[in-house]
């Protein structure tokens, strides 16, 4: 039986220049119908609307999602710029977890996004990536060896001594063959769960090269991703870059998303910095003729959704062989914690079951914590799959989260091949892969905006 749907939902604004930012989703006779209009670029595609529980009583957008996560095909009507093809490179590619929810905005919009590189020091990540995105090429380096470049700053501006050269002969065959780079740097010197290098890391100076590597490239656009802390860093990465870029051409917008607020469970938050080469025949002000990230933002805006609307169906499946549906195996304080969770009906665990260490005082009460089933998950990261590593014990079983379930989360289709170049995948590597990915929605929302601007005129 088919749960009713809410009915038509419609988000948009009218952005300076009088244009409708929108993203309608309307549901009808099991056929879900999705307008999407940003200022020039627009498409209407449709989708087989996905079953879900007499109980339910999900709105359009809602099961919309489920469908992407259920693998459900997209069938594109009409589009302003149907048949056109966006190229890009993925830089700290990881898994693809950027990239898919980039050439998922692609897909809605008749778009063919097209991955000429992937690179990760990583191989196993990019192993898992080139299985799912086939890029053209995948280059097992640091990103810092692609490109030759050198900044100067003078008066408190950062420009280029020189234009910056790509040095990798692979990498260089697609000089002026990339429409638009994105990327998300190592995030860990700017988290706040960093307690070591925090905001002075050295893998922070690698923030610039997603920029470095799109004006080497001749690309028109850059998506710049990390944690909202990276505005923070001690050596000023984000003003820098914007200085760097800013002094080549380019103008940039940058915005602090939250997962939640566009209707996800999750409460994850990002930074982004989108820039775009200015033609010297274009002033500054050409960015904001096109639908900005913040206008994309706004028109995407919806309340949370609880955690029970993405893994709700999988309750019961923890003891299958598949190892995406198993949690891990608890040591036996684990368990006594849990089950004390669980026997008071409570969400946080009091100290006395705590580690010693945590007795004298901590600062991460979510550790050891129990998720609600009618609420948003905290942040997925690559601890989702240890008890004590953040608020990962199941709401309604009494257990760890399993593999499928973070991805869930994440935004990955169930459809996502998880294997190492090995085959010998594990819940280290899984938890590797799934909790440092982009969320496909924060993903998706960047990639409209990113197209926006590779399309515009």
């Amino acid at each position: 039986m088919r749960g009713e749907a809410a009915g038509p939902e419609q988000l948009s604004l009218e952005t300076g220049d009088g244009s409708r930012i929108s993203v309608t989703t309307k549901y009808a006779k099991s056929l879900l119908t999705r307008e999407i209009r940003l200022g020039h670029l627009w498409a209407v595609c449709t989708m087989q609307a996905p079953k879900s529980s007499a109980t339910e009583r999900l709105d359009a957008d809602a099961l919309w999602w489920r469908g992407r996560i259920g693998g459900n095909a997209i069938t594109v009507i009409d589009g302003s710029h149907m048949g056109t093809t966006v190229r890009f490179v993925d830089l700290f590619s990881g898994s693809g977890g950027f990239s898919l929810g980039v050439r998922m905005a692609a897909e809605e919009l008749g778009v063919a996004a097209r991955a000429m590189a992937a690179v990760d020091i990583d191989a196993d990540a990019l192993h898992v990536y080139a299985e799912n995105h086939r890029p053209r090429m995948v280059l097992n380096c640091s990103v810092s060896d692609l490109v030759d470049y050198q900044p100067i700053e003078s008066g408190g501006e950062v420009s280029f001594f020189h234009a910056p050269e790509v040095v990798s002969d692979q990498l260089a065959r697609l000089v002026g063959r990339v429409d638009l780079v994105i990327g998300g740097p190592p995030c860990q010197g700017h988290s706040n769960l960093n307690n070591h290098t925090r905001r002075n890391d050295p893998r922070n100076s690698l923030y610039a090269l997603v920029g470095v590597v799109a004006e080497a490239l001749g690309a028109r656009v850059c998506l710049t991703e990390n944690v909202p802390g990276v505005v923070r860093d001690h050596g000023e990465v984000v003003a820098s870059t914007k200085s760097l870029l800013g002094s080549a051409g380019w103008s940039w917008e940058e915005v602090v998303v939250a997962a939640d607020q566009i209707g996800w469970a999750q409460t994850r938050k990002r930074h982004f910095l989108i820039a775009r080469k200015q033609p010297a025949s274009e002033g500054p002000e050409t960015l904001r003729r096109s639908a900005t990230l913040a206008d994309i933002y706004d028109a995407l805006r919806r309340p949370a959704r609880p955690v029970s609307w993405l893994i709700g169906d999988l309750l019961d499946r923890s003891s299958r062989a598949d190892l995406m549906d198993q949690p891990s195996e608890l040591s036996e304080e684990n368990k006594m914690r849990i089950a004390h969770l669980f026997e008071n009906d409570e969400y946080t665990l009091s100290n006395e079951f705590r580690p010693l260490s945590h007795r004298n005082g901590h600062s991460y009460p979510a550790s050891y914590g129990r998720m609600k089933w009618d609420s948003p998950a905290g942040t997925i990261t690559t601890g989702f799959l240890t008890p004590g590593r953040g608020r990962f014990i199941h709401a309604k079983e009494p257990r760890g989260l399993t593999p499928r379930e973070g991805a869930r989360l994440q935004g990955y289709p169930d459809s996502f091949s998880f294997e190492s170049s090995s085959g010998r995948t594990n819940r280290t590597l899984l938890a590797k892969w799934i909790g440092d990915a982009v969320p496909t929605p924060l993903g998706y929302l960047a990639g409209l905006a990113g197209l926006s601007q590779v399309l515009d005129g």
